[in-house]
């Protein structure tokens, strides 16, 4: 081994760095749908700065060690609390001038109040660009790589009455990363999609799909749906306006049901939706559902059987004022736009 010279210093001389946060990486396996559940949201002003040199993960500062074993002060880079604020969602590219151009690592803090409670927890983020580290209280519970999938953090057995949340996103290019080294868009960075904080049962509904079966002449609506906390039970699907009131068997932690039943189709012209709620324990969900059914054969397209010309434009996100920021009135906006274009 060689050895290390005097002058040796961690935060400046190891290469590998990030290496560490390695068992913490996040993906879809993970993920909990939010589809008809209550979320409160982490949004509004958070602590910022930019982090070009990534001290922050170079030197620990998400363990905010302010005293020496001896007990004396050390000689600390951040100061989380008094950092300048932006809004999340956004891109730091459009909050901050300065940034306009900025394509590196940021970091975010922000502190949040937790009740105890019997119940699990989790932390979603519906989008950050590209790669984010996600700091709890002083600890790291999160690694997660891609900048246009959400991913979900389990928090449970993790807070406090007060809680400290530290964020590192990095928006750097690189070849592996969308977009990669050289391409045509902008590579907007930050937490540009919503943050949630999630309470659910300790056996909790983890995923769910309804829809209506294809090739069944309309008249077949099936579910999916995975739990997570045990591998067996009963789910409850109550469709009210269709008459639909059945149990779906749980095995081994997936439900699978097909109830005959004939819907109004939903269509652009006759845009119809059903409230539908499924229950599994003390885990009620309930969303607005439209049952249609799209194929394509050969080059043609067929919506409920009939056939449809489909015209449209590429919609990049990148707004003029948001960057990749959206919002319910931009979405309305670009949506009434393309019916103005034909």
């Amino acid at each position: 081994m060689d050895k290390k010279p005097e002058n040796f210093n961690a935060a400046i001389h190891v290469v590998d760095y990030k290496a560490q946060f390695e068992p913490y990486r996040v993906g879809s396996d993970s993920l909990l749908s939010i589809s008809g559940r209550e979320v409160e949201p982490l949004n509004g002003k958070w602590h910022f700065i930019a982090d070009p040199y990534e001290t922050a993960l170079r030197s620990d500062w998400y363990k905010e060690e302010r005293k020496a074993n001896d007990g004396l002060l050390l000689p600390c880079d951040f100061d989380f609390d008094h950092w300048p604020l932006v809004t999340v969602p956004s891109c730091w590219n459009m909050e901050n001038p300065e940034l306009y151009l900025y394509e590196n690592m940021g970091l975010y803090m922000r502190e949040f109040l937790y009740t105890e409670h019997e119940e699990r927890t989790f932390l979603q983020f519906e989008g950050a660009q590209y790669r984010t580290y996600v700091f709890l209280n002083g600890k790291p519970v999160a690694l997660h790589d891609g900048g246009s999938t959400p991913f979900t953090v389990e928090v449970t057995g993790k807070l406090l009455a007060k809680n400290r949340l530290i964020v590192a996103v990095d928006a750097a290019r690189s070849k592996s990363r969308v977009p990669m080294d050289n391409t045509d868009w902008f590579n907007y960075g930050g937490l540009y999609r919503d943050v949630y904080f999630i309470r659910t049962p300790k056996v909790m509904v983890q995923d769910w799909f309804v829809r209506l079966l294809p090739d069944t002449d309309y008249s077949q609506i099936a579910v999916d749906l995975t739990v997570n906390g045990t591998q067996n039970g009963e789910a409850l699907l109550e469709i009210p306006e269709l008459g639909i009131r059945q149990t779906v068997v749980v095995k081994d932690s997936k439900g699978h049901g097909v109830f005959k039943v004939k819907p109004e189709l939903w269509s652009p012209e006759n845009p119809k939706l059903y409230a539908v709620s499924l229950i599994f324990g003390e885990d009620r969900l309930s969303d607005s559902i439209g049952f249609r059914e799209f194929k394509v054969v050969g080059t043609k397209c067929y919506l409920n059987g009939k056939e449809r010309y489909l015209s449209g434009v590429c919609v990049h996100e990148d707004h003029v004022l948001l960057g990749k920021t959206t919002s319910d009135e931009v979405i309305r906006e670009t949506i009434q736009n393309l019916k103005d274009l034909n």
